[in-house]
């Protein structure tokens, strides 16, 4: 099985972490497969609660507490120039 559809069939819930373009082309490719991403994060000292794709970024404490650690998976998307 590859990782598209992995993520597609697994019942952890799906965050992901970093914000920009890379990050719109991993959600492209997720929403192509029908994948939910929940949640986004940054670094702690990235979060003033700005917003990405409608959901407010949330910190790595703050997805852990809302979702348990043991039932993430998280998505690495920083923003890249290619």
């Amino acid at each position: 099985m590859d990782l598209w559809r992995y993520l597609a069939a697994t019942k952890k819930t799906i965050v992901m972490y970093g914000m920009g373009n890379g990050a719109d082309k991993i959600l492209d490719v997720c929403e192509s497969y029908g994948i939910n991403v929940a949640d986004f994060f940054a670094s702690d000292g990235f979060v003033r609660g700005q917003q990405f794709h409608g959901k407010t970024v949330l910190s790595f404490p703050a997805v852990k507490e809302k979702y348990g650690a043991e039932n993430i998976i998280v998505l690495v998307s920083f923003a890249t120039s290619l």
